[in-house]
């Protein structure tokens, strides 16, 4: 059974009434600052990144794959709804960050599930979904793989260096390729939107990549993608910091 257009707008989101029970009762991320209202043109480019996501998933997907392609719609709007209309510092609406960090993980892995974990990569982190809701929804697979990429966090305001090496271990030594991969992606995508940073962040993130994820690039065999990041990385070096 080949998934058509009649099958992509009929299929909607519907979260069960037990998901209040799991869910935290405090919020401590973007959800509670002011609501944001985005500009007609970070809609249009938000619909764009959205299209262009769905074109290469369905283009990817066996014909007949219509499980995979309803847990990846559910996965899609599971991660639109709690990252609701937050902006990135470029203004952008941020869950398009996801979107794209997906459809670069699609390039290298075709597992369906690896695309999931893409799209859920921020949600427990910058939102009050819980892993457990994750779970409920989408097994344990796609549960742990999030687990994991959230652990993996570098850049965090409290963190001390001790702190940072002991991330960047578990980056470096993750038995599992795929949040690696997810990793890796998600900090590929942000250098390409550096410029939005002010210098002393742009700074922090240059360091990171080359002494963290330009290795793990290569040691995973990745070296497009490592030759991405060098380039990235030269293009926001300014001549003094």
């Amino acid at each position: 059974m080949a998934i058509g257009k009649e099958e992509m707008q009929a299929f909607c989101l519907v979260l069960p009434q037990s998901l209040q029970k799991i869910r935290p009762t405090h919020t401590h991320d973007r959800h509670a600052l002011p609501q944001q209202h985005p500009s007609g043109k970070h809609l249009r480019d938000a619909q764009l990144v959205e299209n262009s996501f769905w074109q290469e998933a369905l283009n990817l997907l066996p014909t007949g794959e219509v499980a995979s392609f309803q847990l990846l719609q559910q996965a899609f709007q599971l991660m639109k709804y709690y990252h609701g209309p937050t902006q990135r510092k470029d203004g952008s609406l941020y869950y398009t960050h996801p979107l794209h960090v997906a459809r670069k993980v699609m390039k290298y892995n075709p597992d369906p599930i690896s695309w999931i974990g893409a799209l859920l990569h921020d949600v427990v982190e910058d939102s009050y979904c819980s892993l457990e809701e994750i779970g409920l929804l989408f097994g344990v697979e796609v549960k742990d793989m999030v687990a994991l990429v959230s652990s993996m966090r570098l850049s965090y305001k409290k963190y001390k260096l001790a702190d940072k090496q002991t991330q960047a271990q578990k980056l470096l030594n993750c038995t599992n390729p795929v949040a690696q991969l997810i990793k890796l992606c998600d900090r590929w995508h942000n250098l390409e939107t550096l410029s939005a940073m002010l210098p002393a962040k742009r700074r922090v993130k240059i360091e990171e990549t080359e002494t963290y994820f330009i290795p793990l690039a290569k040691k995973l065999g990745y070296d497009d993608i490592a030759k991405d990041l060098e380039r990235l990385c030269r293009k926001h070096i300014p001549t003094s910091w």
